[in-house]
């Protein structure tokens, strides 16, 4: 499915997922989606659209401690009170009382209602975010066609031929996407008190965090 704009069209991206799939000879029990959407934005971000992301604000509830971040994050760039945090998959734990509300300034990439990031559709940007996958892939072990080195030269290559098409994208479009898909499709960044299972899970699933 591809989201249409003036100046560009954005897709889901189940269509690189698709493609590389298809180039690959993929099951689905074969890789994790949840991975895959993760290492989609971080390729975007390597490929150079950090640049372009609108800087987002917003006001989130502490309940036990933490507070759920908005969906469209990529990156945090400030949180008030300045205090030490830890950062738990979409989750965010601070030493606040119940109640109390934390301030976030962000980078905001374009999403769609599941909290999905949206890759540009251009065949140069789709390729490169392929090649990223696929050597991440061969990392775990799950691609076996083609050697890490290949794939990591196909990466490289692309990826600096997505920059410079990355690099002609303006910032207005890119917002405008924004507006469409988070906007329209709010989700609160309030908890359920009863977060201890879910919290818990997103610490055994992403066994990362941040201060």
């Amino acid at each position: 499915k591809s989201i249409k704009h003036r100046r560009m069209n954005f897709e889901l991206p189940e269509i690189v997922i698709g493609k590389l799939t298809g180039t690959f000879n993929l099951k689905e029990h074969q890789y994790d989606f949840d991975s895959l959407i993760e290492d989609i934005a971080e390729a975007l971000k390597l490929i150079g659209a950090a640049k372009l992301f609108a800087i987002r604000h917003c006001d989130m509830v502490v309940v036990n401690k933490t507070t759920r971040m908005p969906r469209d994050l990529e990156s945090i760039r400030s949180i008030y009170p300045d205090i030490p945090y830890q950062q738990i998959g979409e989750f965010l734990q601070i030493d606040l009382p119940d109640g109390e509300t934390v301030q976030l300034e962000y980078q905001a990439m374009p999403v769609d209602e599941r909290g999905y990031v949206l890759v540009p559709d251009n065949v140069v940007v789709r390729e490169a975010v392929m090649w990223y996958l696929a050597k991440n892939l061969i990392l775990g072990g799950i691609v076996k066609t083609v050697g890490y080195g290949f794939a990591e030269s196909e990466w490289q290559w692309r990826c600096g031929s997505a920059q410079a098409t990355m690099n002609v994208m303006s910032i207005s479009a890119w917002s405008k996407v924004q507006r469409d898909f988070v906007t329209l499709n709010p989700r609160s960044t309030s908890i359920n008190p009863n977060i201890k299972y879910n919290l818990d899970r997103e610490k055994n699933r992403s066994g990362y965090g941040r201060r």
